[in-house]
């Protein structure tokens, strides 16, 4: 029936988009993940060259510390990403369902009216039968 068709239709939307933002999140993840092991191998790389420039300008050091700025910045907007990322999944997610809610609800009154008609129909049919048969029987 029409209603059960856009039914599917809006459950394979939300399915593709659900699927597209897990990959995304995904992916947003292993980013994170990548860039917070970059981050610590800086930091061990400041301590490292700290340990060893003690006594001298430590221009190397203040290179990694820069390289370290960045990193934790670049780890911040990716984590800012991954939320907004989860946000809209979890707005698409509602919104389906609201829809999935609603459609159903559609479909309870729809049903519920089609079966008034059908005992409608019915019982008209019952009469008219009844009619004919006492007509006949005259």
């Amino acid at each position: 029936t029409d209603l059960a068709e856009r039914l599917e239709c809006l459950e394979r939307l939300a399915g593709d988009s659900a699927e597209k933002r897990a990959r995304e999140m995904r992916c947003m993840q292993e980013r994170l993940d990548e860039l917070q092991e970059r981050v610590r191998q800086a930091a061990r790389e400041v301590q490292s060259q700290q340990g060893a420039s003690r006594g001298r300008d430590g221009e190397a050091t203040q290179a990694l510390l820069r390289r370290l700025e960045a990193l934790e910045s670049s780890l911040a907007a990716s984590t800012a990403r991954l939320e907004q990322t989860d946000q809209k999944v979890s707005a698409v997610a509602q919104t389906v369902s609201e829809q999935a809610s609603s459609l159903s609800e559609h479909l309870g009154l729809e049903r519920q009216a089609l079966e008034a008609q059908e005992r409608e129909v019915k019982a008209s049919l019952a009469r008219e039968r009844s009619a004919r048969e006492v007509h006949e029987g005259t």
